[in-house]
């Protein structure tokens, strides 16, 4: 996957997590799920987007390392969402399978980043 179709990826990711909360109940638990929701499905994209302006290789790692902890906190909030019923839309187990698959893409991204190997972050850059 090219990181341009990555970045495409995640922007549609965020959207579409834009688009759940909406759906969400206007209760108390509605409104804190699509705070906690909104604010790290959106932040995926945003930290991976900076890491390609990392000045270093410390800095690429750490952004991407961000964008991974969003990507996990995403899975968890939707998975919560479903597991107390907070929401019968359909929308949730696609936006979790896709946190899930993201989250993955991320870390060997990350793997592949490190110090030991050989990858460069210019080609990650490309």
């Amino acid at each position: 996957m090219s990181i341009n179709s990555l970045i495409d990826r995640l922007e549609r990711f965020s959207i579409q997590v834009v688009q759940f909360t909406r759906t969400l109940p206007r209760n108390i638990e509605g409104r804190h799920f699509a705070s906690q929701l909104l604010r790290s499905g959106t932040s995926i994209t945003a930290n991976f987007r900076a890491c390609r302006l990392g000045q270093s290789r410390a800095a690429y790692i750490a952004k991407i390392s961000i964008s991974i902890e969003e990507a996990d906190e995403t899975y968890y909030w939707l998975k919560t969402i479903k597991a107390i019923n907070l929401s019968q839309c359909e929308l949730v187990n696609k936006l979790i399978q896709e946190a899930h698959e993201i989250t993955s893409i991320l870390i060997s991204i990350r793997k592949k980043s490190s110090p030991n190997s050989n990858r460069s972050i210019q080609k990650m850059k490309e």
